[in-house]
This record gives structure tokens, sequence and C-alpha cells, in this order.
């Protein structure tokens, strides 16, 4: 009798244990979905509602013919002289890479240039900025510099960085 009841006991643990494995799998499977849906859903979210907020109350106009001949004075790669961040800007998307790793990831955005204003858009690797619009009118110097004077931004860190001199490699 006292191996009966042992090996009921340990049956016992084997069916927990695989109960357990079975629902922390499933709570695993649920947690990556919801985190996909809510990240792309998100993501897409900001981008109609920048649309929405650009139709209705953007500073720039519409104009694209204005805004095509415009997009390419600032092509290339620029550096920035607060940090060593490198900015590259094509057409009308821009990237930002930092010079240390324990700074964040790669920063894309898109951009408007329309006379010498320009808007920067965050829309990957900013946790505090994405979607936000930054509003700058843009000066080019001699030697390759450029500068940046803030019009409208609530992304401090944006301010920060986009107000120091950049130049030209």
């Amino acid at each position: 009798m006292v191996s009966r009841k042992r090996k009921k006991r340990s049956s016992k643990k084997s069916n927990n244990g695989l109960w357990f494995l079975i629902v922390f799998l499933l709570l695993l499977l649920v947690s990556i979905f919801l985190g996909y849906y809510f990240t792309h859903h998100t993501t897409e979210t900001n981008m109609e509602s920048e649309q929405i907020r650009d139709s209705l109350t953007s500073p720039l106009k519409q104009n694209a013919s204005a805004s095509q001949t415009a997009t390419g004075v600032l092509d290339g790669t620029w550096v920035s002289e607060y940090d060593g961040t490198m900015m590259e800007i094509r057409g009308r998307r821009f990237s930002l890479e930092f010079p240390s790793i324990n700074h964040g990831p790669l920063i894309h955005g898109r951009l408007k240039i329309h006379d010498h204003r320009i808007v920067f858009i965050y829309q990957t690797g900013s946790t505090t900025c994405n979607g936000m619009q930054g509003t700058y009118r843009f000066e080019k110097k001699p030697k390759k510099r450029l500068l940046f004077k803030v019009i409208t931004d609530s992304c401090k860190s944006r301010v920060e960085r986009m107000t120091s001199a950049w130049y030209q490699l």
C-alpha cells in the first residue's frame, strides 16, 4: 500500500508540472500577441492623428512643389557639436544616431521643409517624443554649419539637441 500512495503522489506532481507549463506558455503567447498588437496599433494611430493634425493646423503650407524643392537643401550627414550625434537627412526622412550605445536606439522620423522652416516628427526610437512635432527655423552658415532655432517643440530633449550647432561631413 505504501508504494501505491507514493506512485499516486508522484503522478500528481508530474501533472501539476505539466499544467503549470501549459498555463505559462499560454500566458507567454498572449503577452507577445498583446505587445505586438499595441505596439503596431499605437504607431498607426499616431500616424493617422499626425496626418489629421497636419492637415488642420500645420504651420507649413501643404504646397508640395515648394516643399520638394526645399527638401534637398539639407540632404547629407550632419554632426552635432552638442554631443556628436549624427543626423542623416535624405529627402523627407531623417535619422539620428547617438555616439554612445547607452543613449538608446537609432531614431527615425519624417521632416517637412518650407522656406527656412523645418518640422521634425520622430517615428521610431524615442520613448518620450514619438509622434510629437517640433518646428524650427534653420540657417545655413559658412563652413558647412547649420543652426536651428526652436519655434515650437514640446520635446525638451529634442530642443536641447537640435538648438546646438551642426556641421556637415
